[in-house]
């Protein structure tokens, strides 16, 4: 069965409809059951108690776009979810389906000014209050997880919490439709080798799965992006390709990769190798290397003398 976990009441009013209170904020129904979390991240929390007693949970609410070619009043399902901590990204994110084109943001607070929005539109194309936490609860929990946002304003200084709630119940009612047509579909195959897709069948099956996140994304054809970019002639060439494409569709995840590289190639000049925590949770290093000269000691020894730790700081504090 279903959880639903919606922010605020207004949003939720039509997906209560017909379901019988537990509490203030839970409503129980024989096909699907409904949290009202409350906004924010430590609200999300919630969401805790009540996990164990269902299949998947779906998050459903509005959202601001940091995207400008996001339409308003439209919804959109979400790829992954980050977190701001006030200064700074947390770099421990949540992708919950790789074939959506748009990521999210959770924030501590609203976004009230267009140098804020502007600062959070380096890494996603929404921002909300409590799905970041929503998704680690049910990733920690292996429990399958979606989140699907409702475009109600552009983040900054046009937002207006006064029209927003007088829209409540047809957002509302708008996101529970959305639900109902979700629920009637079935699990699609990803984009299938009509295209006569180069490469062998992992090669191919990343390769489908990123051209229709990205033809959302873009909003082209599958077969304009194609056309676009073509596909190489030579099959060793199939992997950059395929990591081309990828950079379009997650830019910031390319810019952590520069950065990286970066700071790697110093370490690669002498034979050595810089260790990072693969999701960048971890604020440390390892330096792997090779000994078997007085040279290899020498060459480590002066490079790490004029490493600075502050570069690395930069990495995880979001300066990429």
């Amino acid at each position: 069965m279903d959880l639903c976990v919606i922010a605020h009441r207004g949003e939720a009013q039509a997906f209560t409809k017909g379901l019988k209170a537990i509490s203030p904020h839970f409503y129980q129904g024989d096909q699907y059951s409904v949290l009202i979390s409350g906004e924010g991240v430590f609200e999300a929390s919630k969401l805790g108690a009540y996990l164990h007693s269902f299949s998947r949970v779906l998050n459903f609410g509005i959202a601001g776009a940091l995207n400008k070619n996001l339409k308003l009043e439209t919804i959109y399902p979400i790829r992954t979810h980050y977190l701001h901590l006030g200064h700074a990204p947390e770099f421990k994110s949540f992708t919950t389906n790789e074939n959506n084109p748009f990521d999210c943001i959770t924030s501590f607070e609203r976004i009230h000014t267009n140098e804020r929005a502007l600062e959070l539109g380096n890494f996603a194309d929404i921002v909300d209050r409590e799905s970041w936490l929503l998704a680690k609860i049910c990733m920690d929990e292996e429990i399958p997880f979606e989140s699907h946002k409702l475009i109600s304003d552009y983040a900054g200084e046009q937002t207006n919490c006064f029209d927003i709630k007088d829209k409540a119940l047809e957002y509302s009612e708008e996101l529970f439709l959305y639900y109902q047509d979700l629920k009637s579909l079935s699990k699609k195959e990803d984009v299938k080798n009509t295209f006569n897709l180069p490469g062998s069948f992992t090669q191919r099956k990343r390769l489908s799965k990123i051209l229709t996140a990205l033809s959302f994304k873009k909003d082209l054809s599958v077969e304009e992006l194609i056309e676009k970019y073509p596909f190489p002639t030579e099959k060793q060439e199939l992997n950059s390709y395929i990591e081309n494409l990828n950079q379009k569709l997650n830019p910031i995840q390319a810019q952590i990769q520069r950065k990286i590289d970066s700071l790697q190639k110093p370490f690669d000049e002498i034979g050595a190798k810089i260790i990072f925590d693969p999701k960048l949770e971890k604020k440390k290093i390892r330096v792997q290397m090779e000994i078997n000269d007085q040279k290899n000691i020498d060459n480590l020894s002066s490079l790490l003398s004029k490493t600075q730790f502050s570069d690395f700081e930069d990495l995880w504090n979001g300066d990429v």
